[in-house]
């Protein structure tokens, strides 16, 4: 058994990682950060080829990280600007919601701002965009 771990850990050292399917029925992918801190996370999928091909993205952005080419964040960070923007609000919203701290008035100012966006992403949020749709 202690073969087994020395290997693994030592696989993991080497960027390659692993998978394991957990109790839901999804894989749980292993990896060490850019930092060093092993890694744990959910693939969310129960596909083979797809928690390997989710488990390659994850890699490489630790390696880009490691070599300096990326900030830690920025893959998330990509993703997330890349959203529709409403699908932030309606999240907002609903753990505003969920929160139970609402006043008087916060509720139909946030249904408001999600239906009347026109901004599709909030990449697409710059100053100048902003300040000019505030004025309509």
């Amino acid at each position: 058994m202690t073969k087994t771990k020395t290997t693994m850990t030592s696989a993991r050292a080497r960027g390659t990682g692993g998978l394991k399917k957990g109790p839901n029925g999804h894989y749980i992918a292993r990896y060490q950060g850019a930092d060093g801190v092993p890694m744990k996370r959910s693939t969310k999928t129960s596909d083979r080829r797809d928690a390997e091909a989710i488990l390659a993205e994850w890699l490489q952005h630790e390696a880009r990280v490691k070599g300096g080419l990326e900030a830690p964040g920025a893959a998330r960070t990509a993703k997330e600007l890349a959203r529709p923007l409403r699908e932030h609000l309606d999240e907002y919203l609903e753990a505003f919601v969920r929160a139970e701290t609402r006043t008087a008035g916060t509720m139909p100012n946030c249904s408001r701002t999600i239906s009347s966006t026109t901004f599709p992403s909030p990449a697409a949020m710059t100053r100048s965009r902003v300040v000019s749709a505030s004025r309509m």
